[in-house]
């Protein structure tokens, strides 16, 4: 079971999903507020585990429907993902992996995590 990683960051609160090892999977956008943080924990929780998987690394890829993880290459060439709800919004981004393989293996870890993950404030 992984645990919601609540955290200060540049005058405000963001949170980061992270495997019961400590391991980071996703981070999120810097919220403003406690509500704010605690409703992009909600969507992580409800939107992960359904998400639909669209690659933009494909040459023709699919497009898929929200809620969905998008994986593409970031400007180093390294793979990441960002998951969004059903509403568009982008509610959190990853780490960056070297492969491909690692990429889907953290989205299949998040998926699995993020149902029952517990939060700490720290």
């Amino acid at each position: 079971m992984g645990k919601f990683v609540v955290s200060e960051m540049n005058g405000g609160l963001q949170f980061c999903l992270q495997e019961d090892n400590g391991t980071p999977l996703a981070a999120s956008v810097v919220y403003k507020s406690m509500v704010g943080c605690c409703k992009g924990i909600n969507s992580v929780m409800k939107n992960a585990p359904r998400a639909h998987v669209e690659d933009r690394t494909a040459e023709q890829f699919e497009k898929q429907v929200n809620p969905k993880f998008i994986i593409y290459q970031n400007e180093d060439g390294k793979y990441q993902f960002s998951l969004c709800a059903r509403n568009g919004e982008t509610i959190s981004i990853s780490v960056e992996y070297s492969t491909y393989q690692d990429c889907l293996y953290a989205i299949q870890t998040m998926r699995i995590n993020a149902a029952d993950a517990d939060p700490e404030f720290i």
